[in-house]
This record gives structure tokens, sequence and C-alpha cells, in this order.
């Protein structure tokens, strides 16, 4: 069984009655492939879905070699019903809600489920939260985070409100859940985020308006920005934003060896981010506008627009050993940047300040430190933990 969710493909022997099992996948769409042996052909079935919380059944029938070579099959939308499972609810994937008209937070989609319905709790900002369950309040959900209970232990209501494009599937318990969801008598909402893969990523990010915070001044409050308030900060504001990276690369590995010993490694390198040059306004103070295009000053220390691109590896080995059925020990040792390369991640992008002289403030500085390095990589480091289950 092979997917772009996991590191390697997994693999299983059938019983005498045909059947195999595989555990702990992660949601997300499969190939399943029967390999040819003992006079039958080989077998493909793609996209067979897997869901959150759920037992996924994949029917394989083989034909004898020779007759069709390979057989392969597409499933249909959809995974199949959960036979095992009497719990009513809704899974909703990345695929689906991606594509829904609704407010871009994971609070939206738990409506989707049916008997599931707005409870009349709103956030601060106005937007809807903690919605009632067969007519249950608002207060009376449980809420699971990638497997960890974050309903709020005071008052009930969820303890977070991400953003849907961290979502990687959301499972919506309605009724006739196990006991292990304990303290909810309304519905049970568990929500996995996405994970990192092996991947190649190339991308552009322009604008003028860069979302609920600005990096590039540092100003940390959602959707509070100065930057239309007058007409003279709106001078060179298009261009490249400060997340705009045109190259990312992330490669995962595991290797287990015959003697147990697993060895793992992280590869990440990605492009630097666009360098400014900040100038003040008389009014609202420093790093308020820009000196050239956003995104296009050149670094005179460098000489270059962007920041350095850096890259990161990191590796990994546990052994396990086992004092009989259920106790076991672990040791494990890791190893953070490997090549110990502290490269620049962030660099100083006010060209000048404010004279900070009162009644002078059209009064400007330049800055001593403009483009030297404010953030650095991690320097290389050890960890080595031991660790016992029982």
């Amino acid at each position: 069984m092979s997917s772009a969710n996991l590191i390697r493909a997994q693999s299983a022997t059938t019983d005498s009655a045909g059947r195999f099992c595989i555990l702990n996948l992660p949601p997300g769409k499969y190939t399943v492939e029967v390999e040819a042996a003992a006079g039958f052909a080989r077998f493909v079935r793609a996209n067979v879905e897997v869901n959150l919380s759920k037992t996924s059944f994949v029917a394989i029938q083989v034909e004898p070699a020779g007759t069709t070579g390979e057989v392969m099959v597409s499933a249909t939308s959809g995974s199949a019903i959960d036979t095992n499972s009497n719990t009513s609810g809704t899974n909703v994937s990345t695929e689906q809600f991606s594509n829904f008209t609704t407010q871009r937070t994971v609070q939206s989609i738990y409506t989707i489920a049916p008997s599931v319905t707005r409870s009349g709790l709103r956030e601060p900002s106005g937007r809807d939260r903690d919605p009632s369950v067969a007519g249950s309040s608002g207060l009376e959900n449980g809420y699971i985070l990638d497997g960890i209970n974050t309903t709020d232990p005071v008052f009930g209501g969820a303890g977070a409100n991400l953003p849907f494009e961290f979502i990687q599937e959301v499972e919506i318990k309605t009724g006739a859940f196990g006991a292990e969801y304990g303290l909810a008598t309304g519905g049970i909402f568990n929500v996995l985020t996405k994970s990192g893969g092996n991947s190649y990523v190339y991308s552009s990010l322009t604008g003028n308006y860069e979302g609920f915070y600005r990096n590039d001044t540092g100003l940390a409050l959602p959707n509070l920005t100065s930057a239309f308030d007058l007409q003279s900060l709106l001078a060179n504001n298009y261009g490249r934003l400060p997340n705009d990276r045109p190259h990312q690369l992330k490669f995962d590995g595991s290797y287990r060896t015959p003697w147990k010993l697993l060895v793992s490694g992280s590869f990440r390198a990605q492009s630097g981010i666009p360098f400014n040059a900040l100038i003040p306004h008389p009014i609202n103070g420093d790093n308020e506008g820009f000196d050239v295009p956003r995104g296009t000053a050149i670094n005179p220390l460098t000489g270059r627009d962007r920041t350095p691109t850096t890259y990161n590896l990191d590796l990994g080995a546990y052994y396990p050993i086992k004092f009989g059925e259920s106790r076991q020990l672990r040791i494990q040792v890791d190893w953070f940047n490997v090549t110990n390369t502290q490269r620049a991640i962030r660099q100083d992008e006010t060209l000048r300040i404010n004279s900070g002289i009162p009644g002078a403030n059209a009064i400007q500085f330049p800055n001593p430190f403009y483009g030297q390095g404010t953030i650095f990589q991690y320097p290389s480091s050890l960890r080595l933990g031991i660790k016992f289950q029982f």
C-alpha cells in the first residue's frame, strides 16, 4: 500500500481466509497492490480513501495469470461503509471543504454534518463558534486536535479555531460514539492537521497586503494595519510579500535495519525571503513605508534582494530493547543541523529612522545596522533520550 502521505510503502500478508489488515494509516488516498504470485496476475486499485477513525474495506479479486495480465481498478469517491461501527456523523476531507463556500476556519466546517447547527455563540471577531449538536448547547461538545483534547477545561468550548488551510480532515461524531470520548453530551469534533512529506514546491507570493499579521514590521495584532490609512503610505506597497519563497524542498526518510535499529533523516532547503528598504513616516513612525517597490531592495552587504538560501539536515536513530510482552526501553539520539549552517534567516530592513526630535520627525537618520542579520539558524546540537514504556 502506497500513498503520498507515507514515507515508505506499507505491506501485509493475508491470512488463510485471504484477509489482511494495515493499521495506523494517516487519512488520504492510497494505492493498493497485490503482487503476482501462485499463478495469479498482479492487481492494482487506486484512489482507495482512508478516513479518520474509520475502517476502510478493499475488495480484491485476482485473475489467473495469462488471462488479463494486470487488473487496475479506480475506487469511487468516498470510502466504503464502515460496518463495524454504529457511530453517526460525517468525515470531511481537505479535497471537499476547500471547495465549499464557508468562512475560512475549522469552526465553519462543523455545521456541514447533519444535525449540527449554529448555537449562537460567537468569537469577539464575530465568527461563529461552538455549534449545537442535536439540540445540545454549544458548550457540551468535545474537541480533539491531532489526538489531544483541546476542550476548554473551564467553560467547555473549543480551545482552537484554525484556518482550514492547516486541516487534513475533520471527523464529526454526532451520536453513539464510544466511552473513550467522555465529558461530552453534544458531539465530538476530531481534527487532524496536515503533515509534511517529500516534496518540491515552486511558488510566488505577491500583493500589497499580507494578511492578519505584518511580518515586515513585526506587528502582532491581527488585522491591525495602518498601510491604507494615508495615500502617502501606498507608495511602493505592491510587490513580493515577506513569505515569498520561490523554491522549497522537503525530504524525509527512515530505514529499519535487520537488528531493529531505526535510522531516520530529514532535509529541508528553501529560498530566502525578499529584502526591503523600510523608511519612516512623519506621522505613523518608523518602518511604515518602502523606499523602493516592496521586495526589490538590494542588501548593501550581500548584493542580493533576498536573505540567503537555507538548508538543514537532521539525523536520528533509536534502538528498542524489549522486556517481556508490554515493556520496552528505547534509546534514542538526535543530531540537529548536522552541517552547523548558521545563515541569516532575517535581516535588518530599516533603511532610515525618524530623528525622534519633537516637532522634527521629518528629519531622518540612516540606520547603521541596515542589512545585517538579526535571526540566524540554530547551531548544531545533539539530544540523547531514554524512554521506558510499560
